[in-house]
């Protein structure tokens, strides 16, 4: 048994999915102490009064001498302040809403369940024995089309369990919404209300339909265990039936303490609930406009998508050892491709501490691996990449290559991925009739001719921005030959579910020759594709107008874009080596060659 468990976790640590119990260092981004709470001083006072009265435990189950005043009185003063009928303290949040499931849902019933639900809803309705039925993550077109389905069939009791605020992906559910659903399909409603207690108290309310809701104790509150929040009767109902409640120790009087303590102080100091909103959008906003990087959802759970588990463990790491406490989410947390970072912000935060942790993920994205150096220490090497595919990017790459090999620079051209079944390496080896050119085969290739994402998901392969930075890097460490690649599509084309060629590009810090169409359109695509490349601190050396020539928009990418050198090339019809040879003899990349230390 002990061997079979050993490789289990030996698989685990493979998959980059084995957890290990660590302790707190750093700045706090990670606990759900959102409101600051769990060291507040007035907490710390009523649990020690509590305990003082009561004992540091509660001596049994809540039915065998384990109930005591301070819980009734914490359990009214939730109730009164959420505007319930009555409130029922459990140990956990876990406990309560098994103790509700096991109460209620029999196995003859049905329960819709949100696809993103959290484990301790999918456990307790897995335990109840009921149909489960997953509906699209706030879909209610999808929720609406099952719901309707379900009833054609079962004239029984239909439940739906969902969180009001969601912990990965810090959305809302539409309540309001669910429970117009509810009337006209006559379904019951359970809301684990866990990370919105305290931050949006606007989701919890009375209702006829909403049978229960779980009030969170652990996150926002900074104590532990959690409320049920109940009609008299169905309180009464749980005190008998809920096994998970009948069945455990009560909560410690210390923490029915603190947790009165909590709610007086949500009371006195609003501002703290108002401080958190500010800061998390304080963050989402300085994340859009400061990095490559996008925060979805609102309120203080702030997920960075990375997609790549070990990327973003890499990334979680660097945070720590600056003094960040943020750690990687990974699967089966959240579902397959959608590792991500998990920033809790809290109420203490400063706007320094934002700050700090903004120009490290900007950092962290940009500069992700080191490469060869030129006399001048810039990086030796530029990228060719497009304002969109087909823009000419690899007639360009072999103009380049003939014109250092008639400078007498031994090059070389590196096609880092490859799709479809033409080979742009050995374009360029047609194109480039010189000793001193030396064409890669592509790092990574892939048969359809479609965009990198789907090419590889095509074949089930994942490309990662790591595993292609870190393979470039590779080549460009070996090669002696002067390094241009050239990239597949325009520079935002997707490598996967959240990173795309803009990230290769600030993580490779060569500068970019851009190619773009002559023609109609490219004013736009060019001004904006520029902008992108040079707001994350990419140079820009020359832009090829690729195509008939095309004065006016020659004139006006030069009123705009005054001191980049603009070249035009005319592949109407089409070119051979000597075309370009002939275009080297006519036009001079001086000024290229100067930019890359290279004259």
């Amino acid at each position: 048994m002990h061997t079979w468990v050993e490789k289990k976790l030996q698989s685990l640590e493979q998959q980059k999915l084995r957890r290990k119990l660590d302790l707190p260092q750093g700045v706090d981004f990670t606990s759900n102490d959102t409101l600051s709470l769990k060291n507040e001083p007035s907490l710390l006072k009523a649990a020690h009064e509590a305990g003082q009265s009561f004992g540091v435990g509660s001596g049994g189950s809540r039915l065998l001498r384990g109930n005591h005043s301070v819980h009734a009185q914490v359990e009214e003063t939730c109730a009164t302040m959420m505007g319930l009928e009555s409130t029922l303290l459990v140990t956990s949040g876990w406990h309560a809403v098994m103790a509700f499931t096991s109460a209620f849902v029999k196995k003859d019933d049905v329960v819709l369940s949100d696809a993103l639900n959290h484990a301790c809803l999918i456990d307790a309705i897995r335990s109840s024995g009921a149909t489960k039925q997953i509906y699209e993550h706030l879909n209610l077109e999808d929720l609406k089309r099952q719901a309707r389905k379900i009833r054609q069939w079962h004239e029984g009791r239909l439940w739906l369990y969902t969180e009001s605020y969601f912990s990965m992906d810090a959305d809302l559910a539409p309540l309001h919404d669910l429970l117009s659903l509810a009337e006209e399909f006559d379904i019951h409603l359970f809301v684990d209300h866990a990370h919105a207690t305290g931050i949006f108290p606007e989701s919890i309310f009375e209702h006829p339909r909403i049978m229960g809701h779980l009030i969170g104790g652990g996150k926002a509150l900074g104590a532990a265990g959690a409320f049920l929040g109940l009609h008299r009767s169905s309180r009464e109902w749980v005190i008998n039936q809920g096994r998970a409640f009948v069945f455990t120790t009560g909560v410690s009087p210390l923490i029915a303490g603190a947790l009165h303590g909590a709610l007086n102080l949500l009371q006195e100091e609003p501002q703290r609930r108002h401080h958190v909103l500010d800061n998390a959008a304080y963050l989402r906003q300085q994340l859009g406009e400061q990095t490559h990087l996008q925060a979805s959802g609102i309120g203080p759970i702030v997920p960075i998508v990375i997609g790549d588990t070990a990327e973003t463990l890499r990334i979680a790491s660097l945070c720590q050892e600056q003094g960040f406490d943020i750690r990687a989410i990974r699967p089966p947390t959240v579902p397959q491709k959608s590792s991500r970072l998990r920033v809790m912000c809290h109420a203490n935060h400063q706007r320094e501490d934002y700050d700090r942790l903004i120009q490290l993920l900007k950092d962290t994205r940009a500069q992700t691996i080191t490469l060869p150096q030129n006399p001048a220490g810039k990086p030796r090497g530029l990228v060719v990449a497009g304002t969109d595919t087909d823009a000419g990017k690899t007639l360009v790459s072999a103009l380049l290559q003939n014109a250092f090999a008639k400078q007498g620079i031994d090059s070389t051209y590196i096609k880092p991925v490859q799709t479809g079944d033409i080979c742009d390496s050995q374009t360029v080896r047609q194109l480039s009739n010189a000793d001193r050119i030396h064409p890669q085969s592509p790092l990574f290739h892939y048969e359809l001719p479609a965009s990198i994402d789907q090419a590889a998901e095509a074949e089930g392969r994942h490309l990662s921005l790591s595993e292609m930075l870190n393979r470039t890097s590779e080549v460009l460490h070996q090669t002696p030959a002067f390094p241009a690649l050239e990239l597949a599509g325009g520079v935002t084309v997707p490598l996967n579910d959240t990173e795309d060629q803009m990230d290769v590009l600030k993580g490779l810090k060569l500068p970019v020759v851009l190619c773009a169409r002559s023609g109609l359109g490219t004013l736009n695509h060019t001004f904006l594709t520029v902008a992108m490349l040079r707001r994350y601190g990419i140079e820009v050396l020359a832009l090829f107008m690729i195509g008939a020539p095309h004065t006016a928009n020659k004139q006006t990418l030069r009123k705009r874009l005054k001191h980049l050198p603009i070249y035009e090339l005319d592949n109407t019809n089409k070119l051979h080596a000597k075309d370009l040879q002939q275009w080297l003899e006519t036009n001079s990349l001086q000024e290229l060659f100067d930019e890359l230390g290279l004259a």
